[in-house]
């Protein structure tokens, strides 16, 4: 027999008066127009779950974090991402919207963020919401203050991706792979803080590679080799010159005046395909059920003459299995134990990042091997991209963004829920 009566609903820091109908098989709630847009719900089906007699709480509110871009294209390369999020969201009985720095704040009962309907990015006020994925792909100097204050705000909540103090290479490096049983597969590192101590670490080295600590797709990077008389100076898309370190200081100087350091790694002899190119590796690790699970491990096959293997800078994204064919026969039978000692690592610098900063949902972690194949973790990256992903599988890509939505459900207490 069905019964109804009136409960609260709660959706984001709003809450209404609404009718709930129960049996003992199926409950579920009647939202009237005034109701709806009262919350500020997407016109979808939600999840809700009841949390006591008389209350019930709708959810879960996703925010994606993003800079927004042109009118044109508002989120830039990530805008086909967080499009294929909001559909998925969607069917999983989620409300998905994307919010800019300073549109949460602390007491303000909603936000202002975009929702993808019927084909179109709309501005609209939303919930203030139950979890937040970073997507920032830079951090411009003019909205510095917005981003800490935006920092102080999310960590109250749950969040996907590690915080803003662990964004920059050198804090990753000082915190997290000094430590054992990783600091063993770290190639020596120097950190600089500005020119003077960028001069003391590269002359430490004879072949290093000197990147910023917030750099990303490959802009920045460079290659010094030692040289009678000085150094070669070797980047993407530039012709090899020779260059003093003063002048090296010089060429990286804007870094250091608005607050950046510079990370100076010495070179790894790479493993290299049979037809000379340089390769390394990232693998996504996602949580599943609380649990690190390698979602995909993708080989970067670097250009002949590149000092990178990024793909902005025309590196090739393939399987880790598709790449055994271009290695040697030695090689390609070593290989497949090799990638699953290096997945088990990942995982395993997964679950140490979760006890420094509690819930993560993901974060893609670089490696290489060098000619003897032993394994080195170049980076950290907290906020991988799906670029690689949707290069080799695009199925492999919205499996990603699945799990991503399942840990948001996960965490929030709605994995269970129907909509």
């Amino acid at each position: 027999m069905t019964q109804s009566h009136m409960v609260n609903a709660a959706y984001g820091a709003l809450c209404e008066r609404v009718n709930l109908f129960g049996s003992r098989r199926k409950t579920r709630i009647l939202l009237h127009t005034n109701i709806r847009r009262a919350l500020h719900l997407p016109p979808h089906a939600m999840r809700f779950m009841t949390t006591g007699n008389q209350a019930i709480r709708l959810g879960p509110a996703f925010a994606i974090y993003a800079l927004s871009k042109a009118k044109g294209r508002p989120f830039g390369q990530q805008q086909k991402l967080f499009q294929d999020v909001s559909r998925l969201g969607a069917r999983l009985g989620m409300d998905i919207f994307v919010i800019t720095p300073g549109a949460v704040r602390a007491g303000v009962h909603v936000v202002s963020g975009y929702r993808f309907r019927e084909g179109v990015w709309r501005e609209e006020t939303c919930p203030y919401p139950d979890i937040v994925w970073r997507r920032l792909t830079s951090r411009p100097r003019a909205l510095q203050a917005k981003l800490i204050e935006d920092e102080t705000v999310f960590s109250e909540m749950p969040q996907i991706t590690l915080p803003r103090s662990m964004s920059e290479k050198g804090v990753m490096h000082q915190r997290v792979l000094t430590r054992a049983p990783f600091s063993s597969h770290v190639p020596q590192t120097k950190i600089a803080h500005n020119e003077e101590t960028l001069i003391a670490c590269v002359d430490a080295f004879d072949d290093c590679y000197v990147k910023p600590a917030r750099g990303t797709q490959g802009i920045g990077i460079a290659r010094l080799r030692r040289t009678r008389g000085g150094h070669e100076f070797l980047r993407d898309g530039a012709p090899a010159s020779k260059i003093s370190l003063p002048e090296l200081a010089l060429w990286y100087a804007s870094f250091f005046r608005v607050g950046e350091r510079v990370i100076v790694q010495e070179t790894i002899p790479l493993l290299h395909t049979m037809d000379k190119r340089p390769l390394d590796f990232r693998c996504l690790v996602q949580a599943v059920n609380g649990r690190p699970v390698a979602t995909a491990l993708i080989a970067r096959v670097g250009s002949p003459q590149s000092i990178t293997t990024n793909l902005h800078t025309g590196g090739e994204a393939v399987s880790a299995q598709d790449l055994l064919p271009r290695l040697t026969a030695s090689q390609a039978s070593a290989m497949p134990a090799e990638f699953r000692r290096a997945e088990s690592l990942a995982c395993d610098l997964f679950e140490m990042l979760q006890r420094q900063h509690g819930e993560l949902g993901e974060v893609g972690i670089d490696f290489a091997f060098d000619q003897n194949l032993r394994i080195y973790i170049l980076e950290i990256n907290p906020c991988p991209g799906r670029r690689m992903l949707r290069n080799v599988d695009p199925r492999l890509r919205m499996h990603s963004i699945t799990r991503i939505l399942e840990h948001a459900l996960c965490i929030t207490g709605y994995e269970t829920i129907k909509s």
